[in-house]
């Protein structure tokens, strides 16, 4: 499940958007200031239920909705949150002039990134990705693969998800 080196991945299964959310607060547990966070996942797959989780895993107690339309919304819990949405951004350099480097490099802040494949060379090398994707054959699963850096934070994250009785470590969809 998980690679000899450095780089890791946890996979999990959702069954639900509630399942979503909740692995999302958990994922919050270990986050800290200047972390990113990069979404990936296709149109409807629950990357927005996900960043809700976690916004409330740090703390924020309000509504929280994609940011769409907005592009970034703001937020405050235990620490700072951008959630930024890049699904209609159709070039990188739409976002030069914006502040989005300072979002992605953020030292007082956790930022969220949904569609960050949209802005793949403005990411920190060191961003946590979560993919997304339907079970094939299961209306509301949903594999969650959670990957990242050093072993210490696999460690962590790997207890705070194991205390969740249905988030175990899974059979890796296959990519082809």
């Amino acid at each position: 499940m998980y690679a000899e080196s450095s780089t890791w991945q946890i996979i999990l299964r959702s069954r639900s958007a509630r399942d979503t959310e909740a692995i999302g607060e958990r994922l919050a547990e270990v986050l800290q200031a200047g972390d990113v966070v990069a979404l990936h996942g296709p149109l409807g797959v629950g990357k927005t239920c996900m960043a809700r989780g976690i916004v409330r895993g740090l703390g924020f107690a309000g509504y929280v909705t994609s940011p769409s339309f907005t592009m970034v919304n703001e937020y405050q819990g235990r620490l700072k949150i951008y959630h930024v949405d890049l699904y209609r951004v159709r070039d990188v350099r739409e976002l030069e002039g914006l502040g989005f480097t300072e979002l992605m490099w953020p030292e007082d802040a956790v930022t969220l990134v949904e569609w960050p494949e949209r802005a793949q060379e403005m990411l920190p090398p060191q961003a946590l990705t979560v993919r997304l994707d339907w079970v094939e054959g299961a209306s509301q699963d949903r594999w969650i693969i959670i990957g990242g850096h050093g072993a210490d934070q696999r460690e962590v994250l790997r207890r705070r998800l194991k205390e969740i009785c249905w988030c175990s470590p899974l059979t890796p969809p296959d990519p082809t």
